[in-house]
C-alpha cells in the first residue's frame, strides 16, 4: 500500500496547523509535505486544514485537525 499524502499550506501552517504538521510528520506510515499553495485560499483563511489524498480535512484547533485527518484516514484506507 501506498503511504496517504498529507499535505499543508505554508500560509495554513503560519496560521496555526504546524503543530498538526509535526505531529503527522513523526508517524512513518504517512507522507507529510508542505506546499506554497495548495489553492484552498477560502478555506484557509477561515480554518486549519489539511489535504488529505486531495480531500479536504478540517479542523478548528490543530488537535482536531490531527483527530480528523487520522479519522478520514481510517474511513478511506481500511483494509
Amino acid at each position: 500500500m501506498i503511504d496517504p499524502q498529507i499535505k499543508f499550506c505554508i500560509s495554513n501552517l503560519a496560521w496555526g496547523s504546524q503543530k498538526a504538521f509535526r505531529s503527522l510528520d513523526k508517524d512513518p506510515n504517512l507522507s507529510v509535505t508542505e506546499y506554497p499553495c495548495l489553492r484552498h485560499c477560502g478555506q484557509c483563511a477561515r480554518q486549519l486544514f489539511a489535504e488529505v489524498d486531495g480531500r479536504v480535512v478540517t479542523g478548528r484547533t490543530a488537535d482536531e485537525l490531527i483527530e480528523n485527518v487520522y479519522d478520514d484516514l481510517d474511513e478511506h484506507f481500511k483494509e
